[in-house]
């Protein structure tokens, strides 16, 4: 199931995708294959997942991508995004995401 949610309305600028997965290996590779396309098309990435799938993506992205690109990907812990104060709580997890999202904006960075 693949979640898109336009944050500002404007078609094809940016989206938080929810990605569920039962085949780790497939989701993978939709990912680096997400990640790679979105770089050379000059969009940053902000990626929010753990720290074992961050490394496996990154090592497989490492192959196709320049470190000058690797760098326009950013990473965020799950855990630390989504339990910013000990447990869930969307409101915060909303006010979080902007937070992290807000200096692109302000910076007019497509991501």
């Amino acid at each position: 199931m693949t979640i898109i949610s336009n944050l500002n309305n404007k078609p094809q600028n940016s989206a938080h995708i929810l990605y569920c997965f039962e085949d780790l290996e497939q989701y993978l590779s939709n990912a680096a294959h997400y990640i790679i396309s979105g770089i050379e098309k000059g969009d940053q990435i902000i990626l929010i997942d753990n720290d074992k799938i961050y490394s496996k993506l990154r090592e497989e992205i490492s192959i196709t991508l320049s470190t000058e690109q690797l760098m326009k990907v950013n990473f965020v812990n799950n855990f630390d995004y989504y339990c910013v104060n000990g447990q869930l709580h969307p409101p915060t997890t909303l006010d979080y995401f902007y937070k992290v999202v807000h200096p692109y904006y302000e910076n007019d960075i497509p991501f």
